[in-house]
């Protein structure tokens, strides 16, 4: 009795030791890190001034291995060289936290951050998804500045429609980031509160509803014009970086 005893407490012991040293993964397909620790500089050193004040907080062990399958299956959605030109790590915290608010996702060069405090607190696996495909529309943005058609975009909105912000942070502090679907926003051309932030953030809510969308949204920009119009131009985007990306891709890997 006494040596099962030992057995198991060994067993124990070797198994969070396993989990603590379990801190970063390699995607095998496309050599991206996929990181679940707080890591010395691993944001911008701008982030970490006192007004942003960066910081974040390492992932709970129990949710390393959800969160790897979450990130591998949101990678294998994109051509391998896509990746390699343009994404290094993918960060997985269990929070994220600038300007004293808490963030679901943020990106920077070649780099996304993503959060996820377990399915209790909301963070099932297809909003984690979303998060990742949200940050990276955004490093694709950033590292093909003259490929999305910006003015066109701006012309599909009604011609006194202005952003009401300079960035995300806004939208949040104000509380006017919600990602639901609204009937009446979607007339006037945007999925929601959040796409009426600035206009980076209108074509992410298209982009990460593309690699893995919410209910309906297929319909519903189907019912819309402006909206029609928008996600083809997101769709051009895309396929301006690589020919895979047809509207029949998107909508075949965008089922949950």
């Amino acid at each position: 009795m006494r040596n099962v005893l030992i057995y198991s407490i060994l067993f124990i012991l070797l198994s969070l030791v396993s989990n603590a040293q379990v801190r970063k993964v390699v995607d095998e397909r496309t050599g991206v890190e996929i990181i679940f620790s707080v890591e010395d500089g691993m944001f911008p050193y701008t982030w970490y001034s006192e007004q942003i004040n960066g910081k974040a907080i390492s992932l709970d062990s129990a949710e390393i291995e959800r969160s790897t399958e979450i990130v591998k299956k949101a990678l294998a959605k994109y051509p391998v060289d896509v990746i390699k030109k343009n994404l290094d790590k993918v960060y997985v915290m269990k929070s994220l936290k600038f300007f004293g608010v808490n963030y679901g996702g943020t990106n920077a060069k070649n780099k996304v951050y993503i959060a996820n405090n377990g399915t209790i607190a909301g963070y099932a696996n297809d909003f984690i998804e979303r998060s990742f495909h949200e940050e990276f529309s955004s490093v694709l943005l950033a590292n093909y500045p003259d490929v999305f058609d910006n003015k066109h975009w701006a012309g599909v909105n009604d011609i006194n429609f202005k952003y009401s912000c300079w960035n995300g942070f806004e939208a949040i502090k104000s509380g006017n980031a919600s990602e639901d679907f609204n009937e009446v926003l979607n007339e006037k051309g945007f999925l929601d509160e959040y796409g009426m932030s600035t206009m980076e953030n209108d074509m992410n809510s298209f982009a990460k509803n593309m690699f893995m969308a919410k209910s309906n949204f297929w319909r519903i920009v189907a019912q819309n014009n402006r909206l029609s119009m928008k996600l083809e131009l997101v769709v051009e985007f895309y396929k301006k970086i690589d020919k895979t990306f047809t509207l029949d891709y998107f909508k075949k890997i965008s089922a949950n």
